[in-house]
């Protein structure tokens, strides 16, 4: 909550002059990193650079009414499949591809955390532009049903 009485408080209105910015940004790769927050409001630090105090102040808001709502706990954390660490150490080479859990957030209802972040990157279109092919591609993964609950329901 420190972090986000900081922003809150802050006067200066860059972002990137604050004290508290490399702090800010770390602690949201951290929770990204343990998944303790789902896409797109886990890659929110890439854009605190460009939007107000007040938008951060928002956006960590929502991350931790997330945490409050949705805690993580070791039933929501599954094993990663062979095939997918397989595909992902060829993707990417770093710690993520070593991993052999990953946090499904399957019955959480992100749509309501995310209502912000949509308003803050429609307000602020023309300093994040080029963050919208990547925030929007996570926002659709995050809104549609797994593939697996739609063949369900059709058959």
């Amino acid at each position: 909550m420190f972090c986000v009485s900081h922003w809150d408080a802050e006067l200066n209105q860059n972002p990137k002059r604050s004290t508290l910015f490399a702090f800010s940004c770390r602690l949201m790769e951290i929770l990204r990193r343990v998944e303790w927050i789902p896409p797109p409001l886990s890659d929110a630090s890439e854009i605190f650079g460009d939007i107000t105090p007040t938008e951060i102040t928002g956006i960590l808001m929502n991350v931790w009414d997330f945490i409050r709502d949705y805690p993580p706990s070791p039933s929501s954390y599954s094993p990663i499949s062979a095939a997918k660490q397989a595909g992902a150490a060829a993707a990417s080479g770093n710690w993520e591809s070593q991993r052999e859990w990953a946090r499904t957030f399957g019955v959480c209802h992100v749509e309501q955390y995310v209502v912000l972040l949509k308003n803050i990157m429609r307000n602020n279109v023309v300093k994040l532009s080029s963050h919208y092919p990547h925030f929007y591609q996570r926002l659709k993964e995050s809104a549609a049903p797994p593939l697996s609950n739609l063949t369900q329901k059709i058959f």
